[in-house]
């Protein structure tokens, strides 16, 4: 509604076409200028509640010659207008520049922690992964007076460096030499491709996959550790007698030989 259509100018245009001074009115219908001056600004903050607004509007609506019951409904209808709109801005929030600039920032900073709890959980999952693949399969509990050597990935694929041949030696590749009662000679093959490390006297003598039908001898002064990925495909002999078997195909074992337990691997 433009100013000009609001009751105030109105009221003011009626007094003004009559030659009505606004002191008069206040003088005869006790009502204070300010009151008045307020009313004809359309100010209507200024004015009683209740049944004395209207009853000024009526004074009012009497003393410039306007209709006083149409007046004061003119006056009811602006002031329930006047109010609906300003419960739609007290509604109706107000965003700043500097709040639009924190939301955004908050919005920003809520999508890069989403990210890097995403990067998080997937370095996580491959991190398990790796270690699922690196320790399996795992080794059993060795039937042996010594301490098992750790598992080693059969990725690994080391070449057999036989010790050198001075003595003292660790241990020795030998394939013809006769057993030794001082000291332990194993001999293996294995009837399918096969992951095996052998550890003499504590060093690692062989560690990687041996073809099918492939043999070899080691002969040791005080303990071999033999760690085989297939114990189905692994035979052997302790100082040239039959040893038992390790297990069945697809089973992964570790066991270590002693001069003093051997016995208990013979058949």
């Amino acid at each position: 509604m433009a100013e000009s259509d609001s009751l105030g100018p109105r009221l003011k245009e009626a007094r003004e076409a009559r030659g009505v001074q606004l002191r008069d009115i206040a003088t005869t219908s006790k009502i204070s200028m300010a009151a008045l001056e307020a009313l004809e600004r359309g100010d209507f903050s200024r004015l009683p509640g209740g049944i004395y607004a209207r009853s000024f509007i009526r004074s009012y609506a009497e003393h410039v010659g306007l209709d006083p019951e149409e007046t004061v409904r003119a006056f009811n209808a602006e002031m329930t207008r006047r109010e609906r709109e300003a419960a739609r801005v007290r509604t109706r929030p107000v965003i700043s520049a500097d709040d639009r600039a924190f939301l955004e920032r908050q919005q920003r900073a809520l999508r890069a922690l989403r990210i890097t709890a995403i990067v998080v959980a997937a370095l996580l999952l491959g991190l398990l992964i790796w270690q699922a693949w690196v320790w399996w399969p795992r080794p059993e509990t060795s039937v042996s007076e010594g301490p098992a050597a750790p598992p080693a990935s059969p990725e690994v694929r080391v070449p057999m460096t036989p010790p050198p041949p001075a003595d003292p030696v660790p241990a020795r590749s030998d394939t013809a030499a006769p057993p030794d009662p001082e000291r332990l000679t194993v001999a293996f093959e294995v009837s399918d491709e096969c992951w095996i490390q052998v550890t003499a006297d504590g060093l690692v003598v062989l560690q990687r996959i041996l073809a099918a039908g492939e043999q070899q001898r080691y002969t040791v002064e005080r303990e071999i550790v033999l760690d085989i990925g297939n114990t189905g495909v692994f035979t052997w002999t302790i100082n040239g007698q039959p040893a038992q078997s390790l297990g069945r195909a697809g089973r992964h074992r570790q066991v270590t030989v002693t001069r003093e337990n051997a016995q208990t691997f013979l058949r």
